[in-house]
């Protein structure tokens, strides 16, 4: 249990190489393993698409299925939410 409040890092926006996506995410876990972000601190990524398959084919597909893949296997995905818009 934590003794203070959650504190949330929101990005909201369409999720691409252009947002910078990728480096959030990645500067958060590299944040969180130097011990620089505190156990209280999450990260809300509102703007993923709902629907991989209607990607298909797209140039986003690759990028957006490698973020969650590396969330996944960050072992974070319990402080990093990704949100569809």
């Amino acid at each position: 249990p934590l003794d203070r409040p959650i504190a949330n890092i929101l990005s909201v926006g369409s999720c691409s190489p252009r947002k910078g996506t990728y480096d959030l995410v990645e500067a958060f876990i590299m944040g969180v393993k130097e011990g620089c972000i505190p156990d209280h601190v999450r990260l809300t990524i509102v703007g993923f698409y709902e629907d991989m398959n209607a990607l298909k084919g797209h140039p986003l597909q690759g990028y957006v299925g490698d973020l969650i893949l590396y969330v996944v296997h960050s072992g974070l995905k319990d402080r990093i939410q990704l949100v569809t818009h």
